[in-house]
């Protein structure tokens, strides 16, 4: 509530919440933040999301490549390492730099109209549109 107030301001009205001294506050309890349960939920969720994705496209196959575009710029030898490699660093590099990922910015950001989300997603949807021209006349 204190984190609350502190952000958005308390309001004038707000009722105080009688504070109880006989509960002790939980404490963050040590180990994996995220259960067994939830890992092999997300696994799955991760295996469905797929299987429709195969089904919508009518094609079971694996692939190994990203496809003629990727294929195109990139290749497929260490060249197309070198660029996941390399882009992968950057993504890193702007997720720090912006404080945040574009969902994070995008949906929670955002929603709260925070100026440093709204400016970094405006440029995340900037870039994106700027860098599909590029990749459509490179093509």
């Amino acid at each position: 509530m204190n984190a609350t107030a502190d952000e958005f301001g308390a309001a004038a009205d707000a009722p105080s919440l009688p504070v109880r001294s006989d509960v002790q506050p939980k404490r963050p309890t040590a180990g994996r933040a995220v259960t067994t349960r939830a890992a092999l939920l997300y696994i799955a969720a991760i295996a469905m999301g797929s299987a429709i994705a195969a089904m919508q496209r009518g094609d079971w196959s694996v692939r190994t490549t990203l496809g003629p575009g990727f294929e195109a710029l990139w290749g497929n030898g260490v060249l197309a390492v070198v660029a996941l490699l390399g882009g992968g660093i950057l993504v890193g590099i702007g997720t720090r730099m912006a404080g945040g990922c574009t969902s994070g910015h995008g949906l929670s950001g955002c929603s709260r109209f925070q100026p440093g989300s709204l400016v970094s997603t405006a440029t995340f949807m900037a870039a994106a549109v700027a860098m599909t021209f590029v990749l459509r006349g490179l093509g």
